[in-house]
Parts: C-alpha cells; sequence; structure tokens
C-alpha cells in the first residue's frame, strides 16, 4: 500500500501545475488582444489552395496550426504553411505577427464582450477536449479480469481511478500522461504511471491507448517493475470500453525436505475489460474520481465492496 501511494505526489503535481490548461481555462476572447476591426466586421483567411474563408474569429492553436470560426459558425483549423495570409478589411495581413506573438485576433462567438464564463461552468460545458490545447483528465472505471492468473487480485474484478493531463499537438492527436490506482475491494492495491495518446476520430469518437509501469501490494517476489497496455474507444469524451493487459515477472522459490530449494523465473499476464467514464470533467467523471479515490487509497485489509 506504500508503494501504492508513492503515486500520489506526482498525480497532485499533475493537477496543480497544468490545471490553468484545462480546469480554469480562460474565455479564448478574454484572453485574446483588442480585435483589429470592429465587432461587426469578419477577417478572411486566403489559403494556399482553395476559396478564402470569412471567419469572425481565427488565433494561434497549437503546433503552428491555427483555429477559426466561419461566420456561419463553424469551427475549422488549418496548418499554418497552408495559409498564405489572414486579412482584415484594410488588406493588412496578420499572420506573420499571429505566428510571432501566438496570438488571436477578431470575434470568437457573438456576444463574447460579456462577461467571462465563471470557471466551474466552463470545466463542465466547456469545448470538446479536441477543441483545446491542453486539458486535464478525471476518469474512474469498473473492469474485470477476463484471462490470466489470481496474482492481481483474488475477487477478479476492480475499481480504478486516474488523473492525468493531455497536450494537443494537432486536431487529430493529443499526448500525455496518466495516473492511476485500483483496489479489488479487498487487500489488493495498485497503482500505475503511463504515457496516453490519443487520436480524435471523425465525429464523437477518439481511440486512445496507453503504456507504462504499476506497482502492486502484492508483488514481493517480482523482477523489475509490472508494465501494462491499455487501448480504448471513448465515446463524446464522457464514457470508454477499454481492454487491459499487464505482464509481471516474478522469481519463485521451492524447498525440497527442508535441504534443496529450486530457483524459477515465472512470467504472469492478466487481460482486463471494462467501462471507464471520463476523461472529461463533468458531473459524473470529477465526483466518481473523488469517491473512487476514497475507496482506492483506503487501507488494505478489509472487504470494501
Amino acid at each position: 500500500m506504500r508503494r501504492s501511494r508513492s503515486l500520489l505526489g506526482p498525480a497532485l503535481l499533475i493537477a496543480l501545475f497544468l490545471s490553468p490548461l484545462g480546469l480554469v481555462r480562460p474565455d479564448p476572447a478574454a484572453a485574446a488582444p483588442a480585435p483589429i476591426a470592429p465587432a461587426d466586421s469578419t477577417l478572411r483567411i486566403y489559403p494556399m489552395t482553395g476559396a478564402w474563408i470569412d471567419v469572425e474569429y481565427v488565433g494561434y492553436w497549437s503546433m503552428d496550426t491555427f483555429r477559426y470560426r466561419t461566420v456561419d459558425g463553424d469551427v475549422g483549423y488549418l496548418a499554418a504553411n497552408r495559409i498564405r495570409s489572414i486579412e482584415d478589411g484594410d488588406g493588412e495581413d496578420w499572420l506573420e505577427l499571429m505566428m510571432r506573438e501566438k496570438s488571436s485576433f477578431g470575434v470568437f462567438r457573438p456576444g463574447s464582450s460579456g462577461p467571462p464564463t465563471p470557471w466551474l461552468k466552463r470545466v463542465f460545458s466547456g469545448p470538446p477536449l479536441r477543441e483545446r490545447s491542453a486539458y486535464v483528465t478525471f476518469e474512474w472505471a469498473g473492469s474485470a479480469r477476463a484471462s490470466g492468473s489470481d496474482v492481481t487480485g483474488r475477487n477478479g474484478s476492480y475499481l480504478s481511478t486516474g488523473i492525468g493531463a493531455i497536450k494537443n499537438l494537432s486536431p487529430r492527436w493529443g499526448v500525455g500522461g496518466v495516473v492511476q490506482f485500483f483496489s479489488d475491494g479487498d487487500d489488493y492495491r495498485a497503482a500505475s504511471a503511463g504515457i496516453r495518446v490519443r487520436h480524435y476520430l471523425r465525429g464523437p469518437y477518439t481511440i486512445e491507448t496507453t503504456h507504462g509501469l504499476f506497482d502492486a501490494s502484492d508483488d514481493g517476489d517480482r523482477r523489475g517493475f509490472p508494465y501494462f497496455g491499455e487501448v480504448a474507444i471513448c465515446a463524446a469524451d464522457m464514457v470508454s470500453l477499454f481492454t487491459r493487459a499487464e505482464r509481471h515477472d516474478y522469481t519463485r522459490t521451492y524447498y525440497r525436505y527442508g535441504f534443496f530449494q529450486d530457483t524459477f523465473e515465472v512470467s504472469e499476464m492478466s487481460l482486463q475489460v471494462g467501462v471507464r467514464l471520463g476523461p472529461k470533467a463533468n458531473a459524473l467523471s470529477v465526483p466518481g474520481f473523488v469517491l473512487g479515490s476514497l475507496v482506492t487509497l483506503s487501507p488494505g485489509g478489509r472487504e470494501i465492496y
């Protein structure tokens, strides 16, 4: 249990250091410089190929990519090397300045000049995760062991929670990390830390994979750190179906007649399948993360569920 709690510190550091990116996210219009044109005018993006795009907002997003909102309300993305110029009504090109200062110009949405949205409302009703530059993730899950030995807990079912952060590198890809905590409701406790890659598909779906190391409370005879891999498909940033594979390497010693002993190196695999709520902060994932963490980080040795 002590080793399982050792990753709590990094989890809190991730949340505190990156929370301005995901929790207290400033309103895009409030954080942007003053518009270069009157509120009732538009900007015009001239791509390298194709027709121009009339937009009410355009801003530097991430990794030399610009996000824009058209006058019809559609949101799109363009890489900087695919843009010839961004011009105002007087024909002045603002592309170089926006690249240098990583700034945003124009009107993000009607009424954006009003008071900023309260931070708590932004947490639960902000834009989709794929449209953010970076964000903090909260999750909790239930899973069952589909195959493998009972080395990873006795009951075969698990409750897990996780906290992490993702940086969107492009409109299609995000990379980050996650710290997770596990319990079988009895003696078994585990903590894991891994790297997560998210690929945003068309529509509300996302495929993500996580790989890393974990530390369990009953790994007394292990060789090195056990490692794991996860694959999940997520719908609307709210719920995921996932499968998780874990590998354990042990050294076992057997005694014969009290005089002789044989040592064997054993490798064991386990496979879990489950359902996870998150990663977007909402009225289910955040309370579930808090309550689930109280269970998974509680002392072992007694039955919880």
